[in-house]
């Protein structure tokens, strides 16, 4: 069941990057305001890069963002508008799946950084830079 619940979360990031990267035609009414969210994702102090960093508002259209080689990333949220709209996100953080994972797959993200993401962000007016350290389990270990 772990297996189906990671895949599930992966396929949920997976569509909501679908929905907000094609989008549909033209703005629709009641445009949301948006602010700009960029940041870093590290694990372990290291910059991670291919990440699926997702932004839930309480309701509405999430923002996605990957991280490049240096853990940074940029959201997005609909068609050409970059961004998140205002007020209090779940985030979750997962890897980056193009195709679905093989049996037996465990996203070397934690799930309190994704399935049950524990994360949270307030998107504020202007311009947001919001980074994540993040801790493998490995390191809690210690």
């Amino acid at each position: 069941m772990a297996n189906h619940l990671a895949f599930s979360s992966r396929a949920i990031i997976v569509a909501c990057l679908c929905v907000t990267w094609i989008g549909c035609y033209g703005k629709p009414a009641g445009f949301p305001d948006l602010a700009e969210v960029e940041g870093t994702v590290t694990v372990d102090g290291k910059p991670v890069s291919n990440l699926a960093v997702a932004f839930i508002p309480e309701g509405g259209r999430p923002s996605l963002g990957i991280t490049d080689e240096f853990g940074h990333y940029q959201l997005s949220y609909f068609r050409g508008e970059t961004g998140a709209v205002l007020g209090p996100h779940k985030v979750m953080i997962t890897t980056n799946q193009e195709t679905a994972p093989p049996p037996g797959y465990r996203d070397p993200i934690p799930v309190q950084y994704n399935l049950k993401s524990t994360l949270t962000a307030e998107v504020q007016d202007g311009e947001n830079v919001i980074d994540f350290e993040l801790e493998s389990k490995s390191r809690r270990r210690r």
